[in-house]
């Protein structure tokens, strides 16, 4: 990740191209990031803040 862009680097030629934007709301900033290679996919998640209890 840099500059908000998920990127993937080419290790036999040094390049690093971009894949996707990452766009996530100031309250709820990415918290982690998880890649499964065997189904070539990444997962971002995020922290909601608390709600207060309003009953």
């Amino acid at each position: 990740v840099k500059e908000k862009y998920l990127r993937r680097l080419e290790i036999t030629t040094s390049k690093d191209v971009p894949l996707m934007q990452l766009r996530s709301g100031p309250r709820a900033p990415y918290y982690s990031m998880s890649y499964n290679p065997a189904e070539n996919a990444i997962l971002l998640t995020t922290r909601v803040p608390a709600q207060p209890d309003t009953s």
